[in-house]
């Protein structure tokens, strides 16, 4: 399921085989994909867009060039790969986020993190190891 937010000033709606785009006042603003509360999944997602989970999840999750969202009522049992991972949910695997990690207040995360940059809020729960990793070439 794809949705993306509009405003009254959307001009012009674009559409290609890769996934959707809406231009804003001339700024491009990518669709992104929802795995709703009622879903239940089992095996190995692959996103080329953002992913927000609201269900449960059972695998492996990638969305290398994008941002996987774990949302409060969402419960993962997986690893995940993406550019940005923002948990407010349940998540029991490891994370690879390649540029943040933000485990946000009564999120729950029991696995390994690897990142370059990490945020935990107050009232969160982390269980695991953590690996920041340092900009190549520096």
């Amino acid at each position: 399921m794809r949705g993306s937010s509009r405003s009254a000033i959307a001009s012009e709606k674009e559409s290609s085989d890769s996934g959707e785009t809406f231009a804003l006042s001339g700024i491009e603003h990518p669709a992104h994909a929802t795995i709703g509360a009622t879903i239940k999944l089992t095996g190995r997602i692959f996103s080329s867009e953002d992913l927000y989970i609201d269900g449960e999840v059972e695998g492996t999750i990638e969305a290398l060039a994008n941002k996987i969202i774990l949302r409060h009522n969402g419960k993962v049992q997986a690893d995940l790969k993406a550019r940005e991972v923002v948990i407010f949910g349940e998540l029991r695997g490891n994370v690879e986020a390649v540029e943040r990690l933000e485990i946000r207040k009564n999120a729950r995360l029991v696995g390994n993190i690897r990142t370059r940059r990490l945020v935990i809020e107050d009232g969160a729960y982390f269980k695991g190891s953590i690996d920041i990793e340092r900009p190549s070439g520096g």
